[in-house]
């Protein structure tokens, strides 16, 4: 779902990032996603500790 949203964004703001990133928008494209990709790890994990905790905490 992520992946549609920012090759979108990318499109409608293409000219604008290019002008301040001079890198090719493929790349930027595969940025935000491997970020985002990271992230939803990195929150899997926590969230995961949290529930953890949350299901030693009663017994």
């Amino acid at each position: 779902m992520f992946l549609i949203g920012s090759l979108s964004g990318i499109a409608v703001l293409g000219d604008v990032i290019r002008e301040y990133l001079p890198v090719n928008l493929i790349l930027t494209f595969g940025f935000i996603n491997v970020g985002i990709m990271l992230l939803k790890i990195y929150f899997q994990k926590k969230f995961e500790e949290k529930s953890l905790y949350a299901d030693n905490h009663y017994d």
